[in-house]
């Protein structure tokens, strides 16, 4: 989210959704001049999991962004913008209070510190950033696996936001219980390839 300085500059967000097949996009006006400011805040999910596979694998997975949604149900492609992997285009798509709901973002993604960790933050869309770090398990063939997602809200639903936490860290600990099962059939599947 963008604060103006000035009256004549525009706060925009972008966020479709799909209601009734319908697509909405929403542009926020310029904020008034009478110096008010809307300032947001970022709140912060968390979820991790020992995975029975060696580290490279579980890094394989995560760096082929489009096999994400194998594990995450709720995003329904990642998919490279151009021809350079720095930029990809999230697809999120829920069904929620009897509506189907679709909301996108383009991400860049940074450099990743091969086998420690991979992360990117919204370019534009959805405000929200994100890291996957990996910790290779001492005298195991197995790592941890960190999931961090933040986004922004709006300060005054600041406290609606991190009321959710709970059921969003559910979501995000579902979803690296998902990795796990397909990281540990692609090792077996990989192993069997190599034998």
């Amino acid at each position: 989210m963008k604060v103006a300085n000035s009256a004549n500059q525009i706060v925009s967000s972008k966020l479709k959704s799909s209601l009734c097949g319908t697509s909405l996009t929403i542009k926020r006006k310029p904020l008034p001049s009478n110096g008010s400011k809307w300032t947001a805040q970022w709140v912060e999910n968390k979820a991790s999991i020992e995975v029975d596979v060696p580290l490279p694998v579980a890094w394989e997975l995560w760096d082929d962004v489009s096999r994400i949604p194998s594990w995450m149900p709720w995003v329904s492609s990642v998919e490279v913008v151009g021809e350079k992997p720095t930029r990809t285009k999230w697809k999120l798509s829920t069904n929620q209070l009897g509506r189907n709901w679709e909301f996108s973002w383009i991400a860049t993604n940074f450099t990743p510190i091969k086998y420690q960790k991979i992360h990117w933050s919204a370019s534009e869309g959805i405000n929200n950033r994100g890291a996957v770090r990996f910790f290779k398990k001492p005298n195991k063939q197995a790592c941890e696996v960190s999931l961090t997602i933040s986004y922004e809200v709006p300060q005054v639903l600041e406290s609606t936001g991190r009321a959710l936490s709970p059921l969003v860290e559910g979501i995000l600990q579902a979803d690296m219980e998902r990795f796990a099962k397909v990281a540990t059939k692609y090792a077996l599947e990989k192993q069997g390839r190599l034998n």
